[in-house]
């Protein structure tokens, strides 16, 4: 895999794709599996030892206390998935359990379908899908729960639980998530049980590292300092050498490459406005209140029976500021988990990490996916049976049939911000959809390969979905 720097130009999620690639520790920062037994053991130990849980308690225990609670429902709606014991040892028997590498650290995926996540993993992603039997309507109805099964083989490690979530992810992005029997909302439900408990395991480590125990950050923790990306340099070609607008609009259109912030070692995009945001406390309690609120729709569906709902209580919670809105989804709810690892982090090396900090990261990468899952629940046929049409987390008279809601929301706040500095609707439009044509331009090589090592129909898709991102890309700067 190259230095994540100069793959970074393939990984921004809130223009086009997702990323294909996951935040890691460096080399020699593997730690010990998360056990079954160590889900509840931090409780147990408290329970065990009260007089020393008294002398621990410091500025992170309610938030420690916090992730306690939420692993052990993560754990608890996972186990709905354990497969009878007898069909659990028999799907298991037909992999050679010592050679099983499923277990092991899950680093980076090459979309490219080369490493060793979809081509040369034994066993490979093929083969997990293909062991799983197939009925008469073409369903793999058990593939979820012996994935499940292969997560528990692992003892639960870290390599097993990303490469879970990520497996279920990746087929959701192919489309291929309604294969599996479960409606796709309740399988996604499962992909971000699995991520959250990824998340707990990164969230814990800065817990651990702020309190002062030796826990090795896995990223650099330079983003204050680090210098503007190369990449940036290219965009800025690519418009001058493409644009034929007129000065306004290429006014705009590098205006958006200084917004964007694009800094070298860094996953992360408008880096400056996520440092600006640290400033302001009260908006990062608002992400934890809108965590919560998604909480709460999770354990009642029947509150989103109201269209666009999602989008008016975000409004509620900032008291009818769309900007704010716009900022909090597009800095903390649509990179992914990389604002936990890369920020937190940065912090840390400063000795300036607060659990509230800490505890809006964590509710925004857990957003992500979250919104995403909630989006397919709530969503109401278009044109025909088999088109949805997204709503919910979106401002009233627009939906969507593209359910990449970050890419919206990403562009959304990058068009405030142009607008804030004297940029006509038009101008942001055309500036928008022009990015995203570089965009496109770059990652259709990687789309392709991909889905040939999936088994899929490489072309068509690929290229119609290029078009369709670059849409939404260009609606949400033309919203904002």
């Amino acid at each position: 895999m190259r230095a994540r720097s100069t793959l970074t130009f393939l990984l921004l999620p809130g223009l086009l794709l997702p990323s294909l690639a996951l935040a890691h520790p460096p080399k020699g920062a593997q730690h010990e599996p998360l056990t079954p037994a160590d889900i509840q053991a931090p409780r147990e130990q408290r329970e065990a030892a009260p007089e020393k849980t008294a002398r621990a308690r410091d500025a992170w225990s309610d938030f420690s206390d916090f992730l306690d609670q939420r692993q052990a429902l993560a754990m608890r709606e996972l186990s709905a998935l354990r497969l009878p014991e007898a069909e659990r040892k028999a799907y298991l028997a037909k992999f050679q359990a010592k050679k099983l590498d499923f277990c092991v650290g899950f680093k980076d995926m090459d979309s490219l379908g080369s490493t060793q996540f979809i081509s040369k993993s034994l066993p490979t992603w093929k083969t997990i899908w293909k062991m799983s039997a197939m009925n008469e309507h073409g369903q793999r109805t058990r593939f979820v729960q012996q994935l499940y099964a292969l997560v528990e083989q692992c003892k639960y490690s870290r390599g097993a639980v990303y490469r879970a979530a990520f497996l279920l992810e990746y087929m959701y992005w192919n489309r291929m998530l309604d294969r599996t029997g479960m409606e796709v909302a309740r399988a996604l439900a499962y992909r971000d049980y699995f991520y959250e408990l990824k998340f707990i395991d990164i969230a814990r480590d800065k817990v651990a590292h702020a309190r002062g125990e030796e826990r090795p950050m896995r990223t650099k923790g330079n983003l204050f300092e680090a210098r503007e990306m190369r990449l940036a340099f290219f965009l800025r070609f690519f418009g001058n050498l493409t644009t034929s607008f007129p000065p306004m609009r290429r006014r705009a259109y590098m205006a958006q490459i200084k917004t964007l912030d694009l800094r070298q070692g860094s996953m992360l995009m408008f880096g400056n406005d996520i440092i600006e945001l640290l400033d302001h406390p009260e908006d990062l309690e608002v992400m934890v209140k809108f965590s919560g609120y998604l909480q709460q729709l999770q354990r009642d569906p029947s509150l989103m029976k109201t269209p666009h709902g999602g989008w008016a209580k975000l409004l509620e919670l900032t008291g009818g500021d769309r900007a704010k809105a716009l900022k909090l989804l597009g800095l903390l709810a649509s990179l992914r988990g990389w604002v936990m690892e890369e920020v937190a982090d940065a912090l840390l090396k400063r000795g300036a990490l607060k659990p509230e900090q800490l505890h809006a990261f964590y509710s925004g990468a857990n957003a992500y996916f979250v919104m995403n899952q909630l989006s397919e629940a709530s969503a109401h046929n278009g044109e025909d049976a088999y088109t949805l049409r997204y709503h919910f987390f979106y401002p009233q008279a627009y939906e969507t049939t593209n359910w990449k809601g970050y890419h919206w929301y990403a562009n959304a706040h990058l068009g405030c911000q142009l607008a804030r500095q004297g940029m006509t609707k038009r101008s942001v439009k055309v500036a928008t959809r022009r990015l995203a044509q570089a965009y496109e331009a770059l990652t259709l090589n990687l789309a392709i390969p991909t889905k040939r090592a999936m088994g899929e129909e490489p072309r068509a898709r690929a290229i119609i979905e290029g078009f369709e991102d670059i849409r939404i890309n260009t609606e949400g700067g033309a919203y904002g």
